[in-house]
């Protein structure tokens, strides 16, 4: 699908972004970012307001029969991810059933590797500038558009923009993945055991 953007038509994209629970700011300020720096020319869907069940499992379905490109955030390895990667299978076999080539893709936590079953597609580390990559790949190379810019020129014509965009979303994926460590140093304290007879 494409639409009118300065008189040229430019492909328009549908993202899904997976996410765990907790993650759900980063999601949100992901989301917030792609579509400000797109112009419009790519819609972002985050599962924020939907309830459970039934009506989740439905939506879900339709974002991955929607969407366009999947994209998941992989954060931390301690969570159950057995959700995300539901939704990376039902986005796959969608794709697949319409004959259409499956875009996955997503932001790994520091020092993880994807999942085994997530592992044949691409994936960013939680870095500005793999942030950086993956939004030129995303907005000036065409890359999950057939080679089709998606707001071509952005970095010379709004590169404060898209630096403060990129930013922003490196800030809050190194926010999740190197929480604050609480704990630097152990105390011990020890009681002496104290007879109650006495």
């Amino acid at each position: 699908m494409a639409i009118l953007h300065g008189g040229a038509a430019m492909p328009s994209l549908r993202i899904f972004i997976s996410h765990r629970t907790e993650d759900h700011h980063l999601a949100e300020v992901i989301k917030q970012n792609i579509e400000f720096l797109s112009d419009g020319q790519i819609e972002c869907a985050v599962s924020n307001a939907i309830p459970g069940g039934d009506e989740w499992h439905e939506w879900i379905k339709q974002q991955a029969v929607k969407s366009d490109l999947l994209l998941l955030l992989y954060t931390i390895a301690d969570h159950d991810w057995d959700w995300c990667v539901r939704e990376v299978s039902l986005f796959e076999g969608a794709k697949l059933a319409s004959g259409t080539k499956p875009r996955v893709t997503g932001f790994l936590g520091n020092e993880l590797e994807p999942l085994a079953v997530i592992a044949q597609h691409q994936f960013f580390k939680a870095t500005t500038a793999e942030v950086e990559r993956f939004l030129r790949e995303l907005l000036g190379k065409g890359t999950y558009t057939d080679g089709q810019p998606i707001v071509p020129g952005l970095i010379s014509q709004r590169g404060q923009d898209f630096r403060q965009a990129r930013d922003a979303i490196a800030s809050e994926l190194q926010r999740i993945v190197q929480p604050e460590e609480y704990f630097h140093r152990r105390i011990v304290i020890r009681f002496p055991m104290v007879d109650a007879a006495t």
